[in-house]
């Protein structure tokens, strides 16, 4: 398992770490991305009956699906209360998400040949139990006016809400200090691919 590198996606808000998924994607390595295992998480229906029991019919779409605009609102808006419901809700999905991407990791380590290399694009990798199964871990940067307008143009967030979001996380320098190296994301998909293709002819060698 050791050979194939497992690589940890980490950085800001709307530092661009999908750009670099992408880009790892293109060099042939396998990316499992945890937004997309949430997404099939919160279709379970232990997992929504648990979220409404714990947050009320409000986060409920019209169809009876989990409404992720309604939920990220209750989690991330005026603390203390928001922290206390991201605590929930962590606590409800995040061990249903971990145990899918473990799976889908084994899956990728037991192919024959294995893929070049194996990218966890994971949201809070650093704070939770998936970061001891990465063998280098990626801090992708871009500057702060850069992130900002990357999240008002995708997101339509405020930069308060911007800054909301980010304050919830592990602080950027702690991050960056925890990571193996730094990808700079500021100049263009050209510039990332080079970047990764030299990462991954080091980790391979």
């Amino acid at each position: 398992m050791a050979s194939t590198p497992i690589i940890g996606i980490c950085g800001g808000i709307g530092a661009g770490k999908s750009a670099v998924t992408r880009s790892f994607a293109s060099l042939g390595a396998r990316v499992i991305d945890a937004d997309r295992t949430a997404h099939a998480v919160l279709r379970l229906p232990e997992i929504r009956e648990a979220l409404q029991k714990k947050f009320g019919a409000g986060i409920l779409a019209d169809d009876k699906s989990v409404d992720r605009a309604r939920l990220g609102q209750l989690v991330f808006g005026p603390l203390p209360a928001a922290t206390k419901a991201r605590h929930e809700l962590e606590a409800i999905v995040h061990p249903a998400v971990s145990d899918l991407i473990r799976s889908d990791l084994r899956t990728a380590l037991e192919e024959s040949p294995p893929p070049v290399a194996i990218v966890l694009d994971v949201p809070l990798l650093l704070e939770g139990p998936l970061n001891d199964a990465c063998t280098h871990r990626v801090f992708v940067d871009a500057p702060e006016p850069v992130r900002h307008a990357r999240t008002a143009a995708s997101r339509g967030w405020t930069s308060e809400e911007h800054r909301s979001r980010e304050a919830a996380q592990m602080p950027l320098d702690a991050k960056r200090s925890q990571c193996d190296v730094v990808i700079e994301n500021a100049q263009g998909d050209e510039s990332i691919v080079a970047q990764c293709r030299h990462l991954l002819a080091a980790w391979s060698a």
